[in-house]
């Protein structure tokens, strides 16, 4: 019988241990609903950035943070590249998802979320 794929967080765990592994794997999920919702463009230093400032991690654990996947998963550059992969589709969907909570929570920061909520009027 042919041995059957690893999943992603088994890999993860196999490279980086078990702690870290579910790190990396946390890591992409913060990543992908971010960049789910068009927030990320530009350099790496930029994306990493703008991951932790979304999720409220200092810029030293939005690091740590990504070295923790590249360990996990050295042959990627970031957790886009996880994600693209065609046998994650449902993540991708799942991910989509997550990010039409995360703009009403954005809505919601501005002081809009119970107009979204409700449908009543911003006045």
């Amino acid at each position: 019988m042919p041995k059957a794929e690893k999943t992603a967080i088994e890999v993860a765990v196999r490279n980086a241990g078990l702690r870290s592994g579910w790190t990396a794997m946390s890591w992409v999920l913060d990543w992908g609903v971010v960049d789910a919702m068009g927030k990320l463009d530009g350099a790496m230093s930029l994306r990493v950035q703008a991951v932790g400032e979304w999720w409220g991690y200092s810029l030293a654990k939005s690091w740590r943070r990504q070295r923790i996947f590249q360990k996990a998963f050295p042959a990627l550059r970031t957790p886009a590249d996880l994600i693209e992969v065609p046998a994650n589709q449902a993540l991708r969907d799942f991910l989509a998802g997550m990010a039409k909570v995360g703009k009403t929570l954005e809505a919601a920061k501005l002081g809009k979320g119970m107009a979204l909520v409700t449908g009543a009027s911003v006045t």
